[in-house]
């Protein structure tokens, strides 16, 4: 199994079993007010790998991608080690970035900003731990010494504030193991 395979199934692992179950506010079209008659939108967080997309890109649906909620899966690094009965195995990195957006409390009648969006941020991030620790495989992949390290994301050891997104960070570590491809090993060798 190649390195970018590894990634694309831990990520639609996440999109199979994390993101349809957590709906957040989705922010507005640039320049549009948020007051109390902002009718919010409601969406699944997106899940990408290592970057956002570019904001021009489209979800399956044809739906332009938001920058909130997303997840993005990273690697971090690597380890590969030869196997005494053919193969490799060895542990991959992952940090999982999270980014939400939400303003303040809205009701039918009015708009109240808060600073609360960080309870959704670790909501999020307390769903996806607890669906991880269940599973303890995703897509094949074992969560290493069932260690899930967290953290609210920051940027030069200071808490990232970008009111109203909030963003946070899982870091876990898989072990994997790859059979020796026959085809592959012949060209390399010839």
């Amino acid at each position: 199994m190649t390195i970018l395979k590894q990634i694309e199934n831990l990520a639609e692992w996440f999109r199979v079993n994390v993101a349809p179950v957590h709906k957040s506010k989705v922010p507005p079209e640039k320049g549009k007010a948020i007051t109390k008659d902002y009718q919010f939108v409601l969406a699944n967080p997106s899940v990408h790998t290592f970057l956002f997309p570019d904001v021009e890109e489209f979800d399956p649906e044809g739906q332009p991608l938001q920058p909130a909620p997303s997840m993005i899966l990273q690697l971090l690094d690597g380890m590969e080690e030869s196997e005494a009965r053919g193969g490799t195995s060895g542990t991959m990195r992952f940090r999982l970035v999270f980014s939400l957006w939400n303003p303040g409390l809205h009701t039918g009648e009015e708009f109240k900003r808060t600073a609360d969006g960080w309870r959704d941020l670790f909501t999020l991030m307390d769903t996806t731990h607890a669906r991880m620790k269940k599973a303890r495989i995703l897509n094949g992949h074992t969560i290493r010494g069932g260690r899930i390290d967290f953290a609210p994301l920051k940027e030069g050891g200071a808490l990232i504030d970008s009111f109203p997104f909030f963003y946070g960070e899982t870091n876990f570590e898989t072990g994997f193991y790859k059979a020796v491809e026959t085809d592959i090993v012949e060209k390399l060798t010839h």
